[in-house]
């Protein structure tokens, strides 16, 4: 049993009485994108396959060396504004900083909620949200992405004129967060292809998440199964 993201001891002290004699083993930092090698190599030595592990991290590595050789070369009049919507109104959100939204600044956007970072999600307004007017908008909520273009309230938002509105991928964990954690590596390419698609055009998403599945989820893809998922993030949309 894994307990990711550094549970406090009373919580792995309820869960080790939980399982009884199955062994629960503590995570730290994997909710750190940025610096999840050292998450990986630890779960390579406690289950006795660092050869996978080297596996994981060259994939995790490759891809953010690609990201990020493209993003240093954007100047920072030119990135993208973002807004990370998490709740079904669009209205709960998560400051530049957090473990919810380090996938916009390694992937060369700009949060535009600049608020102390806090514990948890932030309520704003639609005011605020207005006054920020972002280029692009990620969320995590089905519902307010089903609704957001019938919506009169953010219809005057760029992102939502320009169609650039995004449903992070959930399939079988949340690409962006969600649990913050190894499932947002494949958030990487994602996200760096919805802000900025004509710089990452190289960047073979499809081919990228089926190896993602593969070597992380033991998971074969097949290439309908891969556009749906891409597709439904509304990627292409025009």
């Amino acid at each position: 049993m894994f307990v990711g993201h550094g549970g406090d001891n009373d919580t792995i002290n309820k869960i080790q009485q939980k399982f009884g004699e199955i062994p629960a083993v503590d995570i730290e930092g994997d909710n750190n994108l940025t610096n999840i090698i050292p998450s990986i190599k630890f779960m390579g030595t406690v289950l006795g396959n660092q050869t996978q592990a080297n596996d994981l991290i060259n994939f995790y590595t490759t891809v953010l060396d690609q990201v990020n050789s493209t993003v240093s070369t954007i100047p920072d009049s030119e990135k993208k504004k973002v807004y990370y919507a998490r709740s079904s109104d669009g209205l709960t959100t998560f400051a530049a900083g957090s473990p919810q939204t380090q996938l916009i600044a390694i992937s060369g956007g700009k949060s535009v909620v600049q608020a102390p970072v806090a514990s948890g999600g932030m309520a704003v307004s639609m005011e605020m949200v207005i006054s920020w007017n972002p280029d692009v908008i990620i969320t995590s909520s089905s519902e307010f992405y089903n609704s957001i273009y019938s919506n009169q309230l953010w219809q005057n938002i760029t992102a939502v004129k320009n169609k650039q509105v995004y449903l992070a991928p959930q399939d079988p964990f949340n690409w962006f967060e969600s649990p913050p954690g190894a499932n947002t590596i494949i958030g990487i390419p994602w996200t760096a292809k919805i802000l900025y698609p004509n710089k990452f055009q190289d960047l073979d998403l499809k081919n990228l998440t089926q190896t993602f599945y593969s070597k992380f989820y033991h998971y074969n893809l097949t290439d309908d199964q891969v556009s749906n998922i891409i597709s439904s993030s509304g990627m292409g949309k025009t």
